[in-house]
């Protein structure tokens, strides 16, 4: 909120909102409406890097890393790369306006909201290794539903200059050779769990079947 000067919602940046000449606008919803049409003409803009993202989840906890690679000799000053823990989507609570799904909650900033700070010169194909980030997951109850976004942004101007996400977390359950008939798809959570656990599948089973669950 202090860094963009939000006052209120909905309000939307495209970009980072600093730069009207190159489509990077800002909305206030209140007033008008966002222009679909910005937003495809901001896409056309060449970048400057390339983004590549892995995530994944093992025994409750989030990894997150992967490599930027430079696409031009570049001089970029105050570039931050920020690393956005979301959650697609949200039904555990109702709103004060009686919602009762809620979409792309921000969860969690990694490591912090601070981002990490990287060169200013770099060369045509320089990489950079994304150092791998943790998470304890926290208030998210399916970690099926959570998505890692990561951008690069000049920390000062509030440019962005590239973005990624990774939406189809690999989510690991703590043992190995799990075999399930063809096209069953399926998440168990929470991991590690107490008392209760949940099974969503992603389709409805044919008929009955047997769930075998086995502790460690």
């Amino acid at each position: 909120m202090l860094y963009y000067g939000l006052s209120r919602v909905p309000y939307s940046f495209i970009d980072g909102g600093s730069d009207n000449a190159n489509y990077a606008s800002l909305y206030d919803h209140n007033i008008l409406k966002w222009d679909p049409g910005q937003v495809m003409r901001r896409s056309l803009i060449e970048t400057d890097f390339d983004i590549a993202l892995t995530a994944d989840v093992m025994d409750g906890v989030l990894s997150v890393g992967g490599q930027i690679e430079a696409l031009d000799n570049i001089n970029a000053e105050n570039l931050t790369l920020y690393l956005a823990v979301t959650e697609k989507e949200n039904n555990q609570y109702i709103g004060a306006n009686g919602q009762t799904v809620f979409w792309n909650v921000f969860r969690k900033m990694m490591p912090d909201a601070g981002g990490i700070d990287l060169e200013k010169s770099w060369t045509k194909n320089e990489t950079f290794n994304i150092g791998e980030q943790a998470w304890m997951i926290e208030n998210i109850r399916d970690n099926s539903k959570i998505e890692v976004i990561a951008f690069l942004q000049n920390n000062v101007t509030r440019t962005v200059y590239q973005a990624a996400s990774v939406r189809d977390i690999d989510i690991g359950v703590g043992i190995s050779d799990v075999s399930v008939e063809e096209g069953i798809k399926f998440s168990v959570y929470p991991n590690p769990a107490v008392n209760k656990i949940t099974i969503d599948f992603g389709t409805p089973l044919a008929g009955d079947a047997d769930i075998r669950i086995y502790d460690l």
